[in-house]
């Protein structure tokens, strides 16, 4: 009597473990059936989207996330590939990842060689924040022309490549200001074609306000004669105000070589309080750079 107990025990015990395990494959298989049943979209900078494609355009996608209603519009450019829900992988951007190197033509990465290379030197568009925000596209690229010039004018040995030209190719090769942090400096300065490249950030933050008060008068003819017959004047007093802004400015420079190791570092608050107060800033910076001719 006492065997039976313990064989009916023993094999309710592996009923139960099978029971267990027959349930967490259940529950595995419609997990990965629930995650099949949306499509995977891949960006250039690494990111996932989860989801339903719902309109493709000749440049964009629309895009509703798993669980929301919202639809989104991406751009192709920033995408890599998709997963469809069928299984079916659409290939939208060959620039692509970083590691993405096997390719040819402008959208290669080692793309130059050392050797051509050698003493050519490019400013990359800078960073610019205003009040810790992000600014204005244009000024990123004002600030870079302005870093051209001081460095270009005492280039010495080395040859610095005209804004329009980096431009050109950061745009060619799908690098943004979105996704240019995917990118190491050694693979920027191939995609260039340059030694060195001058990157930065300019920070700017209104400060105190400054009223200037100024005032004048003004003496004329009254019209009208005293006792003795002599004309009397007046005198009129104006004044004005004139209130302007104040501004913090701080410019952070780096330097790296094709080898992407950092040679220069170094950031400066400017002592001057104008919105450009960043031109003199730079100048300063650069002149204590290695590649600034003295």
């Amino acid at each position: 009597m006492q065997k039976i107990f313990r064989f009916k025990l023993t094999s309710m015990k592996k009923l139960l473990l099978l029971i267990c395990y027959m349930l967490f494959s259940i529950s595995l298989i419609f997990a990965q059936n629930d995650s099949a049943k949306f499509d995977v979209i891949l960006k250039v900078n690494g990111d996932e989207m989860v989801g339903k494609v719902t309109e493709m355009g000749d440049d964009f996608i629309k895009f509703v996330y798993k669980g929301e209603a919202l639809s989104y519009t991406v751009k192709k450019q920033d995408i890599l590939k998709i997963t469809y829900a069928s299984g079916r992988v659409e290939v939208i951007s060959k620039a692509g990842l970083p590691a993405d190197s096997a390719g040819t033509g402008q959208n290669s990465i080692n793309n130059s060689t050392a050797e051509s290379r050698r003493n050519k030197a490019a400013v990359l568009p800078f960073i610019f924040l205003i009040d810790q925000q992000s600014g204005a596209d244009e000024m990123s690229f004002r600030i870079q022309s302005e870093c051209y010039k001081v460095f270009s004018g005492k280039a010495a040995t080395l040859q610095f490549q005209d804004p329009n030209t980096t431009n050109a190719l950061l745009i060619r090769a799908n690098i943004t200001k979105d996704n240019y942090r995917a990118y190491t400096m050694d693979q920027v300065c191939s995609i260039l074609g340059v030694q060195y490249i001058v990157q930065g950030t300019v920070t700017v933050n209104h400060g105190s306000l400054n009223a200037t008060n100024s005032g004048n008068s003004k003496t004329s003819s009254s019209g009208t004669a005293d006792s003795k017959g002599n004309s009397k004047s007046k005198t009129d007093t104006y004044s004005s105000t004139t209130v302007s802004q104040n501004y913090k400015t701080t410019v952070t420079m780096n330097i790296f070589d094709d080898t992407g190791k950092n040679i220069y570092g170094k950031d400066r608050e400017s002592f001057w309080q104008t919105d450009d107060a960043y031109k003199i800033t730079i100048q300063t910076l650069a002149k204590k750079a290695p590649i600034y001719a003295k």
